[in-house]
């Protein structure tokens, strides 16, 4: 079961074979990867609470930048 939908930053010098390899787990652990990012170095998914855990534990290392919520965003003018 998916707790919500992500945006899984990597460090900038956690290489793009890596990056594919955290998607890969997403997987395996029954997520989803909603968009794989061309300009920046990571995805973003739908995350079993099983995935979420494994890349918060990540927050620490020098491997994940950031995790955060993905949401749409709107602007007033």
């Amino acid at each position: 079961m998916h707790v919500g939908h992500f945006i899984i930053l990597f460090k900038p010098h956690v290489s793009l074979l890596e990056v594919k390899e955290y998607a890969k787990q997403v997987l395996r652990q029954g997520g989803e990867i909603t968009h794989e990012f061309d300009f920046i170095n990571g995805f973003s998914a739908a995350l079993t609470d099983q995935s979420l855990q494994a890349f918060q534990s990540l927050r620490d290392t020098d491997i994940v930048d950031s995790i955060e919520p993905d949401q749409r965003v709107t602007t007033q003018g």
